[in-house]
């Protein structure tokens, strides 16, 4: 997958969606991989499952509230493009990389909702 970034002009933003995009984010199961000390688990604070990259942009109840800001921005362009009920692997790439059949301001759109959702998170402060 291309590692476009759809002219978003956000250096910690897209800092971000990178550090997610490699598995090298302050996400615990990305920390705990690469043998952190301040990582002796990879389970989330949330207690209920590990803390990956599909937990915190979809499971995590503790961000919940954000996580429905987040879908309700993109909605319209999952329904547009019949991308409503794609799985949430794929929807995690498509936060993450965009899509190739959204045009260049979809994708904008879908990236800047996933850096103003990790940017609400607090989580990567």
């Amino acid at each position: 997958v291309k590692k476009e970034i759809f002219n978003i002009h956000d250096h910690n933003g897209i800092r971000w969606v990178f550090q997610l995009r490699v598995g090298l984010s302050p996400l615990k199961s990305h920390k705990f991989k690469h043998h952190f000390s301040d990582t002796p688990s990879s389970i989330c604070i949330c207690a209920q499952n590990e803390e990956t990259t599909r937990h915190f942009l979809f499971e995590c109840p503790i961000f919940n509230c954000k996580r429905r800001t987040l879908l309700s921005k993109i909605d319209h362009i999952l329904l547009l493009n019949d991308l409503d009920n794609i799985s949430d692997i794929n929807k995690v790439k498509l936060l993450l990389y965009g899509y190739e059949k959204l045009n260049l301001i979809e994708n904008r759109e879908v990236i800047k909702a996933t850096i103003c959702f990790i940017r609400q998170s607090g989580r990567f402060a």
